[in-house]
């Protein structure tokens, strides 16, 4: 058995600052050019780092501001585990001290430059800021990218400054690919079930308004070994350090599902609840490099398994032009309103092989239908999505609701992997693709 690794904070070893240099490095930029991409007021600075506070937080004497009071700054587009500063009786996170170390290392007494697009974004009350570290040769390193690409911190993507966004989410997909720092399973401790595997999914974006249906919005976690799992001490979380601890006796059988919704409600064997009051995943909004991910740690702190979305590498999906949408019937006899079960969307496998269904969402409008995890669908067949009522079999599945959903002035309807890789799309009227 592997014994657990003992660090002693600030003994890590330099890394090297030319991981994925040409990711990671940019050249100088002007304000000016800043501000055409955005009406809000950028900002850009000289500072001197004069303390850090953790892995994704530095304090910093701006140059020319007329004061000699310090500024904490968060870096921007990251999360890394906490450290314990003497205050309070919580210990640290498994890597903390080494992502500490290593921002230590990065900028430490050296000149930087902060930028952020709106010269008034905060996190809590310190500013939230693209930390530059400049090179002798007149490049930058772009902290956080090093950061996130070494494996010292999750990548957590903000709306107000999304420069980064879509980078730093590949260079997650790329360091969770390579087993590097937070993303080795074993670092802080070889614990049990070492040989139990988990499939992760999240479904980010609940039936109409997010908001007012929590429950909608969850996490579906699959045993696709041959053990069970105790996940006793085990906890959930997405890119913020909120977690949630699974109940104590929690246990995930060999092949079953448990659906962790965001909202409240009554634990069951199958159905766990978070008791969040508002939405906890991200949508997807491409056009400012919008996701985020589901992270699942054991009790040494060890992150086991995770879920990024949307989908970074790889992402031709093996149902490409073989899993596809047949007929749409958005106008159902005797009115819409009245006969859901009249709406439908047809869907075939024109394969030699089944497509897991369970890997798949139908969207159509605000709403989209999620197949049970295990169900499949056999070559050659279809299976009609219902809008209405219904018991689902093999060739039937039935939405369930009371009203039809599929507009008659134009929609479209898409087959997408939980990491939104679109494998088939179909429009009708004013709708489009």
């Amino acid at each position: 058995m592997r014994m657990p690794r003992v660090l002693t904070r600030h003994a890590v070893a330099a890394t090297s600052v030319a991981v994925m240099l040409t990711a990671i490095t940019a050249a100088p930029a002007s304000a000016a050019t800043l501000r055409t991409s955005t009406p809000a007021q950028p900002v850009q600075q000289t500072a001197t780092v004069v303390g850090i506070s953790d892995g994704d937080t530095v304090y910093v004497d701006i140059w020319g501001d007329g004061s000699s009071v310090r500024k904490r700054v968060r870096l921007t587009g990251i999360n890394a585990a906490e450290v314990n500063h003497g205050v309070g009786d919580h210990p640290d996170q498994c890597h903390g001290p080494e992502a500490e170390e290593r921002l230590r290392q990065l900028v430490y007494r050296k000149k930087v430059q902060l930028r952020a697009l709106d010269a008034g974004s905060t996190s809590g009350s310190r500013l939230r800021r693209t930390v530059l570290v400049e090179q002798p040769n007149g490049s930058v390193v772009n902290t956080s990218k090093a950061m996130v690409a070494e494996g010292h911190a999750l990548w957590m993507p903000n709306e107000t400054e999304y420069l980064d966004n879509a980078a730093l989410a590949e260079l997650a997909a790329q360091a969770a690919g390579r087993q590097v720092g937070l993303h080795d399973p074993d670092y802080c401790g070889y614990g049990s079930a070492q040989s139990v595997a988990l499939d992760v999914r999240v479904r980010w974006d609940a039936d109409a308004k997010d908001g007012q249906n929590l429950n909608d919005e969850y996490v579906i976690v699959t045993n696709t070994s041959a053990f069970g799992l105790d996940l006793t001490g085990w906890v959930l979380r997405d890119s913020f350090i909120k977690e949630y601890a699974f109940p104590r006796g929690t246990n995930l059988r060999a092949g079953r599902t448990l659906f962790v919704h965001v909202g409240s409600g009554q634990d069951s064997g199958k159905h766990l609840y978070m008791g969040e009051t508002s939405p906890k995943f991200n949508n997807v909004d491409r056009s400012r490099g919008i996701g985020d991910g589901a992270y699942i740690f054991d009790p040494d702190g060890d992150l086991r398994f995770s879920f990024l979305y949307p989908c970074q590498l790889n992402c031709v999906n093996p149902s490409q032009d073989r899993f596809v949408l047949g007929e749409v019937n958005y106008d159902a006899p005797g009115g819409d309103s009245s006969n859901p079960g009249g709406e439908f969307i047809k869907l075939h496998n024109r394969g030699y092989t089944a497509v897991p269904l369970g890997q798949y969402l139908l969207r159509f409008g605000p709403y989209s239908y999620s197949f049970m995890p295990r169900a499949t669908l056999a070559p050659g067949a279809t299976v009609k999505v219902v809008m209405g009522k219904g018991r689902n079999t093999s060739t039937h599945k039935y939405v369930g609701k009371p009203h039809g959903v599929l507009s008659n002035s134009g929609g479209r309807a898409q087959i997408a992997t939980y990491d939104d890789v679109v494998l088939d799309c179909a429009a009708w009227k004013a709708g489009s693709c």
